[in-house]
């Protein structure tokens, strides 16, 4: 399995529009992607710097950009006026179950 990090600059507001654009309009699109395994985004508030971490099958479908989002990724930053800093792969070499909870809006 095989993860893109993207990092992004941007305030409370922007995070908040984003992580809604994305839950509303990219997951039901990566969902139907060829090679998606799931997503998380974190966020430092103090910092106003957020890493959204997609998960994937392999290195191909991480690496393709239509299969893997890039545009609809460009498109949220650019709608909600977030800096993308950096995008990082990475290979997957542990994962443990986060349980059945929903996290968002968790401490």
């Amino acid at each position: 399995m095989w993860a893109r990090v993207s990092i992004y600059r941007g305030d409370d507001e922007q995070v908040a529009q984003a992580v809604e654009l994305f839950r509303e309009n990219v997951l039901p699109w990566l969902r139907e992607a060829t090679g998606f395994r799931g997503a998380l985004i974190m966020n430092d508030a103090e910092a106003e710097r957020s890493l959204a971490i997609t998960f994937w099958d392999s290195r191909e479908a991480v690496t393709d950009p239509d299969a893997s989002g890039v545009a609809l990724r460009d498109e949220v930053s650019a709608t909600v006026g977030s800096l993308l800093e950096a995008q990082e792969l990475y290979e997957v070499l542990l994962t443990e179950d986060l349980g059945p909870e929903d996290a968002a809006g968790g401490d």
